[in-house]
């Protein structure tokens, strides 16, 4: 069950009423126990370039990343660093580094903090992707991401 995921709002042991309406599945038990299955949406921002990667991701909304994917014609620099970070509109002291990695001879990254682990963003922060890109290789670049409620 692709884009499907559960969530307990308390432990049960015994379900018993199974109402469905409106793409909500809701289990409920004793002691007003409910367990829901909840359609998660993903969504797809791309961005594709040659020369430096300096990308933005923002949302009007709280979001959830769950991958990033980064794609070059040719092999990275090896002087070429690789940085993913939030950058908290509270300002600089509240910016995390999530990613900071040389990269040497490779033509793919990949970051997949998860559905579960995946940094999460409030409506007025940016996620910033920057690399210089020295060989000026044409890249493909996607953020797979979800919104947070």
């Amino acid at each position: 069950m692709r884009n499907w995921k559960w969530q307990l709002k308390a432990a049960s042991a015994m379900l018993a009423l199974l109402l469905v309406g409106g793409g909500l599945l809701t289990l409920m038990g004793a002691a007003g126990t409910e367990a829901r299955l909840v359609r998660v949406q993903y969504y797809h921002t791309y961005a594709t370039g040659a020369g430096a990667i300096n990308f933005e991701l923002g949302s009007s909304d709280n979001v959830q990343i769950v991958e990033v994917r980064i794609t070059m014609a040719t092999a990275y620099n090896a002087t070429d660093t690789l940085t993913i970070k939030l950058d908290s509109s509270l300002g600089s002291l509240y910016d995390v580094t999530f990613v900071s990695e040389s990269l040497s001879a490779d033509t793919y990254y990949y970051w997949a903090p998860g559905i579960d682990d995946g940094p999460i963003l409030g409506s007025t922060d940016d996620l910033t992707i920057d690399c210089p890109n020295d060989t000026s290789a044409v890249y493909g670049l996607e953020v797979v991401w979800r919104k947070f409620y």
